[in-house]
Parts: structure tokens; sequence; C-alpha cells
């Protein structure tokens, strides 16, 4: 996907670290973290660590910790706009798995929320790859002005039980994530922006993938990840600049890691140097479909104070990959030299 007109207008989040992005943003620079121990245990007997709201109450199912995580989040984005039109929202939603998600009720609560009207025009289940899907989709799709919603929880009672029975929790075994949740809203625009604001960023350039079926799991993340780094490195607007950063979606998992560090090896010009890496889940946690919007967050922020550009990505459960380039000028709201 090119998508030279793709701007970033505003940023909202809701997170256990501050229920609006800069609170979040100012906790995470400070290295503040909500990583507490649950009444969860895993297979080993340790109790379980997760970064969870301590507005919700821990018996709080799923679907309703989003739709708190995504209101909050959108009253964030969205306050001080005026639209009487609806406003196209775009929804990375979890993907499938143990524990249900009502879509349908998180909507409903969101469109009570919202400052504005909303109205539904796609909805992936591509879990952390999502919401790059998303940006082709309104990329294509080029609305005047849409809200890209991505939100998720892995903290819910069933989510946190079936983590810890598949050993995926980090505990005693030294190797795993930390289940996290969060919200983070987006509202993009095609030039000209019709809220008369200046763009904090722009997405230069979107591509997709899917992780090969290898015989070795960190090969096939590493040759899926270099095949869409240098598919991202080839479109026109890329061009020879190196980004200042990468922000990623790696869960916390080992092998997340070596995966990437052989596909930047194979895709250097594509680096910072030095190789400045940004994980959401060293403040977050695994937050499932909302950490593509807070690897952005923070790659914004981090951009703000030295402008240039960021190199984000992510890889989904089911293989899915995504990777885009966030561009931040020197002449934007924020920016220093």
């Amino acid at each position: 996907m090119n998508a030279p007109g793709l701007a970033l207008m505003r940023v909202g989040l809701g997170t256990p670290l501050g229920l609006t992005a800069p609170t979040t943003l100012a906790a995470a620079r400070a290295g503040i973290v909500r990583f507490a121990e649950t009444t969860h245990e895993d297979r080993h007997g340790e109790p379980i660590r997760a970064s969870r709201l301590t507005q919700l109450d821990p018996a709080c199912e799923r679907s309703r910790r989003i739709a708190a995580l995504a209101g909050w989040a959108v009253q964030d984005c969205l306050a001080t706009l005026s639209s009487q039109s609806p406003l196209p929202l775009y929804f990375a939603a979890p993907a499938a798995s143990d524990a249900p998600v009502d879509e349908a009720a998180i909507l409903e609560a969101l469109r009570i929320e919202a400052p504005v009207p909303l109205e539904l025009r796609e909805v992936v289940r591509g879990g952390r790859a999502g919401m790059f899907q998303l940006l082709a989709a309104v990329a294509r799709d080029a609305p005047p002005l849409a809200l890209v919603l991505a939100a998720d929880s892995l903290c819910d009672a069933i989510t946190l039980q079936k983590l810890g029975e598949r050993d995926r929790v980090l505990g005693s075994r030294r190797d795993g994530l930390i289940p996290g949740e969060a919200a983070g809203a987006l509202l993009l625009a095609h030039d000209p922006a019709p809220t008369g604001e200046r763009p904090l960023a722009r997405i230069t350039a979107c591509t997709l993938g899917q992780v090969g079926r290898g015989p070795e799991r960190v090969q096939a993340l590493a040759d899926g990840l270099g095949d869409v780094f240098a598919r991202l490195a080839r479109q026109p607007l890329v061009g020879a600049e190196r980004p200042r950063c990468v922000a990623s979606c790696q869960t916390g998992e080992v092998f997340e890691a070596r995966a990437f560090s052989y596909a930047a090896l194979r895709q250097a010009p594509l680096m910072p140097e030095p190789l400045v890496h940004l994980r959401a889940c060293d403040s977050f946690g695994d937050t499932g479909a909302a950490a593509p919007a807070l690897a952005l967050a923070l790659a914004l922020h981090r951009l703000r104070a030295h402008p240039g550009r960021a190199l984000l990505y992510a890889s989904g459960e089911d293989g899915a990959l995504g990777a885009c380039v966030l561009d931040v000028a020197a002449t934007d709201p924020g920016a220093t030299s």
C-alpha cells in the first residue's frame, strides 16, 4: 500500500498506565509499569503477572474490559472534534480465541460514549496485525476522515487461565509474555484534512505479509519479516532515509526477538543506526490487537523530540504480518530540532 495522503491527526489511548495519551506516555517515559500478580496460576503453580486496569474489577469479562478501554481511547481522541456527519469507524478486534468477544456490545457502548456519531465501516479480527490491515483499508476507501480503533484485553479470567495452561506466560521458565490490555484510537485524514488541523505525522507506506510454514519457528518468522521489510523499502516514498527507531508489537517471547534480529540483518538499510527498538510489551505487556496503536504512540512520542521516521511492525498469532513507516516532519506541531 502506498499512502502519501494518509495523515495522522490525533491519537487517543486507554491503558493501565493512563486513560489518555498524555498520561499514558508520560508514565511509560518514566518507566512506570503496572505488572502485578493475579490470583491465577501457571502450570508450575506460580501466580500469573498481568498489566490490568485497576479501575476494572478483576472479575470483569473480556468484552466489558475492551469496551471500557475503547471508550476512554475514543473520547481522548475525539474530544473537541465537532462533526455532525457520521465518522467512519474501522475496528481492529481481537483474534479468535478461547474467551469470546461480543463485538456488537462493544460497538454499541462506543456509540454511546463517542462525542461524535460513528458509522462502522470494517472489522478485522487480525490480532496484532489487524491495525495494519485497517491502514490499508482506509487508504483504499479514502474517506476524508476515519477513526481506526485497536482494542484488546488478555486480562480476563478465561484468557489468563488458558495462557497459564499453555505455558505462554513469563514465570519460572523465564520465557513468555505478560498479559496486558489497552485500546488506541487514531484519527486519520486524507489531504487536505477537513478539520483544519495540522497532522501529527504521516503514514508514508504500509505492507502486509504472512509467515510461511517453515520447519523452524524462528526462521519462518524471520523470512516473513524479511519479505515485508524488503517490500516496504521498495515503496517510492520510503526512499533512502533511515528510520530513527523501530517500534514493535513483540509479545516479549524470545523467539520473536531472535526472528527480528535475523530479519533486521537482512534489511540493514531500512534499520536505524544505532538500532533504537521500542517494544510496547516492555511498558504494557502483550496487549494483542491494541499493540500496534501503542507502538505507534511510543514512536510518535519519541519523534516529536527528534523528527524523522519510525518503522512499525507486528506479527499475529495466525501468522499475519504488517509493517508501516511513520513520518514526523520538523515542521509538525511539537517537533523540535
